[in-house]
């Protein structure tokens, strides 16, 4: 199944920039370097998993005290053409009729 709140996919644009891309962030460094070692700059790398978002069914659903989470994997594409296994996290915090990115990492 497809995320929920399909036209209302959220991702801020400070976790791409502050945290996917920023190789000084203490937990963000090794899939900082990942990225931008395969060539992606900040709108790409949205733009990747906003598609994946949009496209892919998701792997799991987990309840949480904040809400639902969902998992999706799926290949993708890289700007430097090298493809790899993309695991994105998305949450509907309770009570909320958007849907959040969390966070996004290659899969080995």
């Amino acid at each position: 199944m497809k995320l929920p709140f399909q036209n209302n996919l959220i991702i801020d644009d400070d976790k791409i920039s502050n945290y996917l891309l920023d190789i000084l962030h203490p937990s963000g460094k090794d899939k900082a370097e990942f990225f931008i070692s395969h060539k992606c700059n900040a709108d790409l790398l949205k733009e990747l998993i906003l598609k994946q978002a949009k496209e892919e069914d998701y792997l799991h659903k987990f309840n949480t005290p904040f809400g639902e989470k969902y998992v999706l994997e799926s290949i993708i594409l890289l700007p430097d053409l090298t493809p790899f296994k993309l695991r994105s996290i998305w949450i509907v915090l309770n009570n909320q009729s958007f849907t959040n990115f969390v966070t996004a990492y290659p899969v080995k």
